[in-house]
């Protein structure tokens, strides 16, 4: 059984490091469609900054990985959106719905 990104994270919290690479694994997706979706709308293929899509994705790897410590699942909680604005596309594993975002 797939775990909760929460879960996860709290496991990761306490020194899980399987746990850890479980969250980064699980939101690959949704980070490689955001650092596509910036790529794109800020076209960096033309700005001169040599950066590319891995750039970006190694980033938002990064990005949660700092995240981790510092999340708070009794403050933060996480509603299943995607669930009610897209049954139809939602894959029902919990991750989220890249169509959300």
């Amino acid at each position: 059984m797939k775990q909760t990104n929460e879960r996860l994270c709290a496991l990761a919290q306490k020194g899980d490091a399987v746990a850890l690479d479980s969250l980064i694994e699980n939101n690959k997706s949704f980070i490689g469609k955001v650092a596509n979706d910036l790529f794109r709308s800020m076209n960096l293929a033309q700005s001169g900054l040599n950066l590319d899509t891995d750039d970006l994705r190694q980033a938002g790897n990064m990005g949660l990985w700092k995240a981790v410590p510092k999340f708070d699942a009794a403050r933060h909680e996480v509603p299943d959106l995607c669930g009610s604005c897209h049954p139809q596309r939602h894959d029902g594993h919990g991750s989220g719905c890249l169509y959300c975002f």
